[in-house]
């Protein structure tokens, strides 16, 4: 799918913006494919680091947000070593119900940008987090990354 969408854009780069798991599924396919075919992520409640609340979610998916999963020790372990050369945002909530701790969206290699007064879901209607969300695109397109 980022092949696709890199080949419609017509700069052949794709910008990925992933809510929640998304965030982590963007971290995998860097870590297996390369920032070639993107030119930046933006991640919005990304359990980066687990969330404590994974435990009560049933399949693969809620075990691989586990703290301390097999998963998120693979791409801490990959991204420490090489941190993906892909410019990264990752736009997270104080209150966000589902990822515990909150804090568990910093990403150590991206910028982190810190919204208050929001849900984990509610992020996605939230202006603020469209603006922030249009302008990081607006300066990857730019190339101000």
């Amino acid at each position: 799918a980022v092949d696709e969408v890199a080949g419609a854009a017509g700069q052949g780069r794709a910008i990925l913006v992933c809510h929640s798991m998304g965030g982590l599924a963007a971290r995998a396919y860097l870590r297996a494919r390369g920032p070639g075919r993107v030119a930046g992520i933006v991640t919005l409640g990304s359990p980066h680091h687990g969330s404590a609340r994974a435990a009560l979610g049933a399949g693969e998916n809620g075990r691989q947000m586990r703290p301390g999963s097999g998963f998120l020790r693979g791409l801490e372990v990959s991204e420490s070593a090489a941190p993906p050369a892909c410019p990264a945002l990752s736009l997270y909530t104080v209150h966000d119900n589902l990822v515990s701790p909150q804090d568990s969206s910093h990403l150590p290699w991206g910028r982190n940008v810190r919204i208050a007064g929001v849900g984990h879901l509610a992020m996605l209607l939230d202006p603020r987090v469209h603006r922030a969300v249009a302008d990081e695109i607006a300066r990857l397109r730019a190339g101000a990354a």
